[in-house]
């Protein structure tokens, strides 16, 4: 799954937000190029994981596909390759996630034991202090 934070101007008109759209995934340069065929979602902010505008790509995983997909995505104005965590920073920028919870997904990602991985779900579905 590749997910993108969406610059105003590159949105596309006609995407029912929240619903799976099917179909050809085209080079932005060159419609001709078809890079993959996937399913692609629409969340408008402020009704997103981060409270902003996101585009998520679900894509089949080869290495070759996901490359192309990613150079594509490079010469589209604004968009770029999200830092670690940058997700869920703007999740807790925009009010979207406290601290508890920020801290819980931080600890999901990290966890390497059973033990650690369910007590970091409860704390970041706010369960710290049940």
């Amino acid at each position: 799954v590749l997910k993108l934070m969406v610059p105003q101007e590159t949105r596309k008109k006609g995407i029912r937000p929240r619903h799976a759209h099917v179909g050809k995934i085209v080079h932005p340069q060159d419609a001709e190029n078809v890079l993959d065929t996937g399913v692609n979602l629409w969340f408008p902010g402020p009704q997103s994981f981060t409270g902003e505008d996101m585009l998520e790509f679900h894509v089949h995983g080869g290495n070759a596909v996901v490359s192309s997909i990613l150079n594509a995505l490079s010469t589209v104005p604004g968009v770029r390759m999200a830092e670690a965590g940058e997700f869920s920073r703007r999740a807790f920028d925009n009010d979207k996630m406290d601290l508890t919870t920020l801290e819980g997904v931080s600890d999901l990602i990290n966890a390497e034991t059973e033990a650690q991985r369910k007590l970091a779900v409860r704390q970041a579905h706010g369960e710290l202090f049940r």
